[in-house]
């Protein structure tokens, strides 16, 4: 089988018959309730939780009510020109773009009005990384939200045995954003609050046939592929990697293993 794969590739190489992530078809990533959730967790395999715990976030949280609650902070925003995706780093050779800081009302009006650039905001929700600025700068409102939701996911990380929940971030965008694949050396557990955000998923068994970035390199734990117009003369595995997909609804929990690009 692994020869008649090989031979296949060949031929449509020399045909320039391209594919792309819509043409994989892709596998379901699987929705369950709460129990059948954590049936599949402790397998290592991603699963989608409907309407888990922190589920009542989706109706307030907008850009009006996050600015009332984070307007008297600078934080940090990735910048890049639209249609170029969102990365660790930029520059180096490895895409434009440039990672500031700026006052909620900035990131809010410039989001909207800027057409030449997307912007996307990441920031601590709590963990070491809130720790580190050695204050809180959330307004009261939003650090009740936290802390209810927080009693939630500890209470399913115990359940899971996941571990220590120890770092959770905000990320904030206007849509249409976009990041090249990559993998994480932590559990993730992924809970969508507002719009949509669809994941394509490969298991880390295939990640030879995706080209990571050598080890020394500034992405080096991103693939090298573009995976819209991929280069199945230098990256020819490629072709054959089996990956999976979810979109997520407002209200959706995602549970990514580590090492999962």
């Amino acid at each position: 089988p692994r020869q008649s794969q090989r031979l296949w590739r060949l031929w449509r190489l020399a045909r320039g018959v391209s594919r792309c992530p819509e043409c994989w078809q892709p596998q379901p990533v699987p929705q369950m309730s709460h129990l059948d959730f954590l049936r599949q967790l402790r397998q290592g395999e991603p699963v989608v939780l409907r309407d888990p715990g922190g589920a009542d976030l989706v109706e307030k949280y907008n850009f009006e009510y996050l600015e009332s609650q984070m307007k008297g902070s600078d934080w940090r925003v990735h910048l890049v020109p639209k249609g170029q995706r969102f990365q660790r780093v930029y520059g180096q050779g490895v895409g434009e773009g440039m990672v500031t800081t700026m006052s909620f009302p900035d990131f809010a009006g410039k989001s909207l009005s800027d057409a030449a650039h997307a912007y996307y905001m990441q920031v601590p929700f709590s963990g070491r990384p809130l720790e580190s600025l050695g204050t809180d700068p959330y307004g009261s409102d939003m650090r009740d939200d936290r802390r209810r939701v927080l009693q939630w996911l500890r209470k399913l990380t115990e359940e899971a045995e996941l571990g220590e929940l120890d770092n959770n971030q905000l990320w904030i965008g206007r849509g249409g954003n976009l990041t090249p694949c990559h993998y994480d050396k932590a559990e993730n557990l992924h809970l969508q609050i507002c719009g949509r955000k669809t994941f394509l998923l490969i298991p880390p068994d295939q990640t030879f046939a995706v080209y990571p970035y050598p080890i020394d390199h500034p992405l080096d734990s991103f693939s090298m592929v573009d995976f819209d117009s991929p280069d199945f003369q230098r990256f020819d595995d490629f072709a054959d990697v089996q990956a999976f997909q979810v979109t997520l609804e407002p209200g959706d929990l995602l549970y990514l293993p580590k090492y999962w690009w």
